[in-house]
């Protein structure tokens, strides 16, 4: 079975949100680099690229949980939170 591109996407932030989990936070953008900087996730449009990359577009110099990260990520991703119909 191949893996639909939404899953590809989810795996790379599960394991940027794994890893992290075992981080003490805060954590500043040197710190989060070099633990995930190197792993790789999918945009909203598909565009794979490396965590360093995002980082480097974020105005937060500092992230205060892992959920605090993550949606940061997913905004820079170009991820809108789900909508209730």
């Amino acid at each position: 079975m191949v893996p639909s591109e939404k899953s590809q996407r989810l795996v790379g932030l599960f394991a940027v949100t794994e890893v992290l989990r075992s981080e003490e936070f805060p954590l500043d953008k040197k710190a989060i680099s070099y633990s995930v900087g190197h792993l790789e996730v999918q945009d909203a449009a598909g565009k794979t690229m490396r965590v360093n990359e995002i980082l480097n577009r974020l105005e937060d110099r500092e992230f205060r949980s892992v959920e605090d990260l993550m949606r940061s990520l997913h905004s820079a991703l170009g991820f809108q939170k789900d909508r209730a119909a």
